[in-house]
C-alpha cells in the first residue's frame, strides 16, 4: 500500500481500490484484461508480464510472432525448414499442414482426429507415426462422448479401447442409452469399425435369448461330428462343447453361429477378427474358433510341428461348420489359393506365378498376362538398349521385378529363348568408364567425402559409394586396365580447362591463370559456358598443377568456372604457391560474405590477397572496366579487409 499511496490513493490493507493501469506496480502479479492486436480476442495477463515483454500479446500469438522472426518451427521450436501458409515449420509438422491442416502432437488426444461427413463422423485412429490404423464411423452425437479420450488400437482382438481398456463400442452404446448395465454389444453389418447407434444390438434386448448364461434357450440338441450343437431356431445355433467346464462357468460369453448361404455356419457373438478369422478364448489360451472346431472332430488336436492346418472348402474364413473343414498342409492350403483365383500376383499384371516353372507337373497352362510383343520389347531394352529394370517396369506398367525376369530368363523363357540379341549389359561403356576414372581421381587424398563427390560429378551415390570401396559391378571386370587414366600421387586432383599464361585481363601484372571446371551458377552471357559441367575438363594432380603455373615468375589468378566448388584441392595449391611468394587473385560467382561465411571456403580466402566477386549481370555489363565484367561485381583488397575488420575495396 505504501506504494500506492505515495501515488495519491488512499486506502487500507485488503480494500478494493481502483488503479490506473499506467499506476500498476511492475513488479506485481495483478491480471488486467487486454485485446490481443493479431488476434483481436480478449485475454487476462499479469501486469509484471507485460512490463518486462512490454506487449500484449496472447500465448499462441507470441509463439508465432517471435518464432518466425526467429526461423523457427511455430509449433515444436525447432529450426524451420520451409514456410506453409505463411508461417514457419520444420519438415515434421510441414507434413502434418498438408496431409490433415494442423499440427499433431504425439500424446493426448490429438492422435485422435475426428472428420465429418454428411450425416456421421469418422474418429481417426492413429500410431505414434502418425498413420491411420481404422477410420471408426461415429455418431454426430456422440462426438462429445469421445474427443477427450486417447483410443488406441488393440492388437489382441482388433477392437478400439481406451488406455483403461473400455471398448469403444460398449462406451458409446452405454453412453447414447444411459444403460451401464447392458454386457454385450453386436454389430448388425458385421463392420465392427462402424459404429453409429444404426448398427449396435444390445444383447439383453432383441437378442437375450442367444446371449443367455444358460441353456433355456435351446429347443433341442443335436450331435454333429462329435460337436454338441443347441438349436435356438432355425437358423441359429450355440455351440456347447466347444470350451472346457471351467470356461463355461466363468460366465464367457456363449458362442452363437448363424446358418448363412451355402449352409456356413458364421459366428455372430464374437467380432471378426482384421484377419477374418474367429478368435475364442479356451482357458487362458486364444485359438481360432474353426481350427477348434476341427480338433473335436478329428477327436485330437493338430499337429503344428507336422505342418497339419485346417483347409475352409467353403473358402469363408468365418465359417465353423464342421461339414467344411477339413485337415491339409501349406502345401494343399496354397493348392487351394491357386485353384481359386486368390493369389495376389493372380489379379496383378506381370507377377510370377508358380507353376509356369519349366517342368511343372501342372497341365493345365494359364494364358500370359503380357502379350507375347511387350514381353520381347522388354528383353530386347534390357540386353540390346541397357535400359534399367525400374525404368523398363515403368515404362510397360508391370509390377517390380518382372522386368528383370524376363531378362534373366527366369519367366517367358518360352518366348526369349530364340530370340537373337546382343547382350550389351556387360559391356562398359565410355561414360562409365570416365565416371570410374573421375570418382577414383577426386578421391585421390581424401579431400572430398562421397557426397561432395556426387554433388562435384552428378553422379549417383550409390553409385560413387561402390566405386570408392571397390564394389561397383565393373570395377574389377572391365576397369582393370585402365589404371593409368588415374593421374592421382596422393596430393589431390583438380579438373580444369586450361591454363593462360602471361595474361593481362585477370589481375595486375603478367599472370598465369588456371580456369578450372564445374560451375553450378551458370549466369547469363558467361564467356565460358564449357566450363559449367566438370566432365569437360582435365584433371592433374595438384602437384604437378603448382609445376605448371610456377614455370616463369608470374603471378597466379585462380578463375573458371567457379572456384569455390573445388576448394579443398584450391587450398592445397595456393598453399603450395604462397610458399613460393605468389600474389593471388580469386574470381568467384559469390559474394565474399557467402564465401567467409563457409568454413572451408573462408580458408581458402585467407590464402587469397585479391578477390573479384559477385555474378556476372550480361545488363550491367561493361568492357571499358578494370578486371571485371560488370558494374555489380566488386575487387576486394583482402589484406586490407583482414587488417580492418570489413569489406575494402582495392585499389590501383
Amino acid at each position: 500500500m505504501k506504494y500506492y499511496k505515495e501515488l495519491g490513493y488512499n486506502g487500507n490493507f485488503g480494500d478494493v481500490i481502483h488503479v490506473k493501469v499506467d499506476d500498476i506496480k511492475p513488479t506485481s502479479h495483478v491480471k488486467i484484461n487486454t485485446e490481443c492486436p493479431m488476434c483481436k480476442k480478449e485475454h487476462r495477463i499479469q501486469y509484471c508480464d507485460y512490463y518486462k515483454q512490454q506487449h500484449t500479446l496472447c500465448n499462441s500469438c507470441a509463439t508465432t510472432y517471435f518464432n518466425t522472426k526467429n526461423n523457427v518451427c511455430i509449433y515444436c521450436g525447432k529450426k524451420a525448414t520451409k514456410i506453409f501458409d505463411g508461417h514457419y515449420y520444420c519438415s515434421k509438422h510441414t507434413e502434418h499442414m498438408k496431409k490433415y491442416g494442423k499440427c499433431l502432437a504425439t500424446t493426448c488426444c490429438d492422435l485422435n482426429e475426428i472428420s465429418y461427413e454428411n450425416d456421421y463422423a469418422i474418429l481417426h485412429v492413429r500410431g505414434s507415426d502418425q498413420i491411420d490404423i481404422a477410420l471408426v464411423k461415429i455418431d454426430l452425437n456422440a462426438v462429445d462422448y469421445v474427443k477427450h479420450i486417447h483410443w488406441l488400437y488393440s492388437k489382441t482382438d482388433g477392437f478400439i479401447v481406451s488406455k483403461d481398456n473400455i471398448k469403444l463400442h460398449r462406451y458409446l452404446y452405454r453412453n447414447l442409452i444411459g444403460d451401464i448395465e447392458c454386457n454385450y454389444i453386436l454389430f448388425k453389418n458385421n463392420d465392427m469399425y462402424d459404429m453409429r447407434y444404426k448398427n449396435l444390438i444390445q444383447s439383453n434386448e432383441k437378442t437375450f435369448r442367444l446371449f443367455s448364461d444358460n441353456n433355456t434357450d435351446i429347443d433341442g440338441i443335436f450331435i454333429k461330428d462329435n460337436l454338441q450343437v443347441g438349436i435356438i431356431d432355425d437358423t441359429h445355433y450355440k455351440l456347447l462343447n466347444i470350451r472346457d467346464l471351467k470356461d463355461i462357468e466363468s460366465n464367457r460369453k456363449p458362442i452363437i453361429v448363424e446358418v448363412g448361404e451355402n449352409g456356413c455356419w458364421n459366428c455372430i457373438s464374437h467380432s471378426q477378427h482384421p484377419d477374418g478369422y474367429v478368435y475364442v478364448y479356451s482357458g487362458k489360451k486364444k485359438i481360432k474358433l474353426h481350427k477348434r472346431v476341427l480338433e473335436i472332430k478329428l477327436g485330437r488336436e493338430l499337429k503344428v510341428n507336422n505342418d497339419e492346418l485346417t483347409r475352409h472348402m467353403c473358402d469363408n474364413p468365418q465359417c465353423c461348420n464342421p461339414d467344411h473343414l477339413i485337415i491339409g498342409n501349406s502345401q494343399e492350403n496354397h493348392d487351394d489359393m491357386v485353384s481359386r483365383g486368390r493369389g495376389y500376383w493372380q489379379n496383378h499384371t506381370g507377377y510370377f506365378k508358380w507353376y509356369e516353372r519349366e517342368g511343372s507337373k501342372q497341365k493345365k497352362q494359364p494364358k500370359p498376362l503380357l502379350t507375347e510383343e511387350i514381353i520381347i520389347n522388354i528383353y530386347k531394352d534390357a540386353l540390346q538398349n541397357c535400359i534399367p529394370y525400374r525404368q523398363l517396369d515403368k515404362k510397360y506398367g508391370v509390377g517390380r521385378g518382372v522386368s528383370s525376369n524376363i531378362a534373366n530368363k527366369k519367366t517367358y523363357k518360352n518366348i526369349t529363348e530364340n530370340i537373337d540379341v546382343i547382350d550389351n549389359r556387360h559391356i562398359l561403356d565410355n561414360t562409365k568408364k570416365e565416371d570410374y576414372i573421375m570418382v577414383k581421381n577426386l578421391k585421390d587424398g581424401n579431400l572430398y567425402t562421397n557426397r561432395e563427390i556426387t554433388d562435384l560429378t552428378g553422379i549417383n551415390r550409390e553409385t560413387v559409394r561402390n566405386i570408392v570401396n571397390d564394389t561397383w559391378t565393373y570395377s574389377y571386370k572391365d576397369i582393370k586396365n585402365y589404371n593409368d587414366k588415374f593421374i592421382g600421387d596422393g596430393s589431390g586432383v583438380i579438373y580444369y580447362m586450361d591454363i593462360e599464361y602471361d595474361t593481362i585481363v585477370d589481375g595486375v601484372g603478367f599472370r598465369n591463370t588456371v580456369y578450372c571446371a564445374k560451375c553450378n551458377l551458370h549466369c547469363n552471357g558467361c564467356h565460358n559456358p564449357q566450363s559449367h559441367n566438370i566432365k569437360n575438363g582435365k584433371p592433374s594432380s595438384v602437384n604437378n598443377l603448382a609445376k605448371l603455373l610456377l614455370e616463369n615468375g608470374n603471378d597466379i589468378t585462380f578463375s573458371g568456372g567457379e572456384c569455390s566448388l573445388q576448394a579443398k584441392a584450391f587450398i592445397k595449391l595456393a598453399q603450395m604457391l604462397k610458399n613460393e611468394n605468389r600474389n593471388i587473385w580469386l574470381y568467384s560467382g559469390h559474394t565474399y560474405e557467402e564465401l567467409i561465411g563457409d568454413s572451408v571456403t573462408s580458408k581458402l580466402l585467407n590464402l587469397v590477397d585479391v578477390l573479384v566477386d559477385g555474378r556476372f549481370e550480361n545488363d550491367l555489363r561493361n568492357t571499358d572496366l578494370l578486371f571485371k565484367g560488370s558494374s555489380n561485381q566488386r575487387i576486394i583488397d583482402l589484406n586490407e579487409t583482414r587488417k580492418a575488420g570489413e569489406v575494402v575495396l582495392w585499389r590501383r
